[in-house]
């Protein structure tokens, strides 16, 4: 089992009236895979990648959600970061 740790930025509006709530959020999430630890070279000690589909990531989800989205614009707004050790670090808005 993978230990994943989630840091958030949450900007919330409430609508009382019809009791609901809007979430932004810019999430991020770290977890350790030792198959993607590398040797460190010539100082690089971390990558960043576009491998999204290629490697394993969590399957992140609002429980009790009407709806939900991820913000997409001409690209898609994620990063993934890999350091040598296999600790990824996983952002999305």
């Amino acid at each position: 089992m993978k230990k994943i740790t989630l840091c958030n930025k949450i900007l919330l509006s409430l609508n009382i009236a019809v009791q609901s709530a809007t979430m932004t959020m810019y999430l991020r999430q770290g977890w350790r895979d030792p198959r993607l630890s590398f040797q460190s070279t010539n100082g690089i000690d971390k990558i960043r990648a576009f491998v999204w589909d290629k490697i394993w990531t969590p399957d992140t989800y609002v429980r009790q959600s009407i709806r939900s989205r991820t913000h997409d614009v001409s690209v898609a707004n994620r990063l993934l970061t890999i350091k040598s050790s296999g600790d990824v670090w996983y952002a999305m808005k």
